[in-house]
């Protein structure tokens, strides 16, 4: 088991979406190394001003789709953190246009800029849990080389950027990193979009609201602990060869209602629970296997589901003023 603390990657970074789940933590890891690092979101006035003001830290407020903001956002950098997405699993199940005018054709004009100005590296978090298809209802752990079947345009825009990627790469550049990463949860800012099952349900929990099922409840899904995607990334960035594609999983499953009763057990609070069989809930079993990634970097997650859910919890009821 890997336990080194990350690195960050030499030179500047850019860290497009800083104000998402993902890109905030990114940030603070950055930040926290003493990197020098630029922050980049549509607004970014829900960043902890801690993080605003570290030493070597700039901040850009644009728009991804205004080329001017990107290309001011791109002077100077070495890697690029393209951490920005405009759509999710549930509201993008048949809108393949916006799909591809919210996301794919802005990363292809992101490419084309980090080539024109020399930028050499972008690290994409793609989908481990949107990819895979119903192929993986076999309940087996999907590898990087498992049939790629999205069965929503969420994942569809995933594998077009991917395939971008790769065609980029092989034609004069940046290289890149692709990570497909299972469902992260982990500590919030409570400007986050809800961020995935674990945070979702733990909200509800918080306020005492009935937490909402979809589909039959039956599902099973791999959960990753977001400072262990961290770690991930810098595992990569350290020991890997670029332009590669990397599952970030704990590698094993666990049903909804297993989940459930972690929440009740960690929160010590009455769990209600609502059934919404009609709500889309993805495919049945979505389980990455992570073998890859801990073969070439030694990386593998670390915390377990109880350990990472205690975490959140305690850091929902920190910011509540209840901790």
């Amino acid at each position: 088991m890997s336990s080194a603390e990350p690195v960050a990657p030499p030179g500047r970074s850019l860290v497009l979406g800083a104000g998402g789940f993902l890109g905030s933590h990114v940030a603070h890891w950055l930040t926290s190394r003493g990197a020098p690092v630029r922050l980049f979101d549509l607004s970014v006035r829900h960043l902890p001003a801690k993080l605003l003001e570290a030493p070597g830290c700039e901040v850009f407020q644009g728009n991804f789709l205004d080329e001017t903001d990107l290309r001011r956002a791109l002077e100077g950098v070495e890697c690029v953190f393209h951490l920005i997405g405009a759509t999710v699993p549930f509201t993008s199940l048949d809108q393949v246009d916006v799909e591809i005018r919210a996301n794919v054709l802005p990363t292809v004009q992101l490419l084309d800029a980090m080539r024109e100005l020399g930028v050499p590296l972008v690290i994409f978090p793609s989908s481990g849990g949107t990819l895979y298809g119903p192929g993986s209802e076999n309940a087996q752990p999907s590898r990087e080389d498992t049939a790629l079947d999205p069965t929503c345009s969420y994942g569809l825009g995933k594998l077009l950027i991917e395939e971008v990627l790769r065609f980029r790469s092989a034609h004069g550049g940046p290289n890149h990193f692709v990570l497909r990463i299972s469902n992260p949860y982990g500590r919030s800012s409570r400007s986050h979009r809800v961020q995935g099952v674990i945070n979702a349900f733990l909200t509800e929990v918080l306020h005492g609201r009935p937490i909402q099922v979809w589909g039959d409840g039956r599902s099973v899904r791999d959960f990753v602990y977001v400072e262990d995607v961290i770690r991930a990334l810098s595992a990569v960035l350290r020991n890997a060869e670029p332009n590669q594609t990397f599952n970030v999983g704990s590698g094993r499953g666990h049903r909804i209602p297993e989940v459930i009763d972690l929440v009740r057990e960690v929160t010590g609070r009455d769990v209600r629970v609502v059934q919404r069989p009609e709500a889309y809930a993805g495919i049945a079993y979505s389980v990455l296997d992570p073998s890859r990634i801990e073969r070439q970097t030694g990386w593998r997650a670390e915390v377990d589901l109880r350990s990472g859910i205690r975490h959140t919890w305690e850091s929902m009821l920190a910011q509540d003023g209840m901790g």
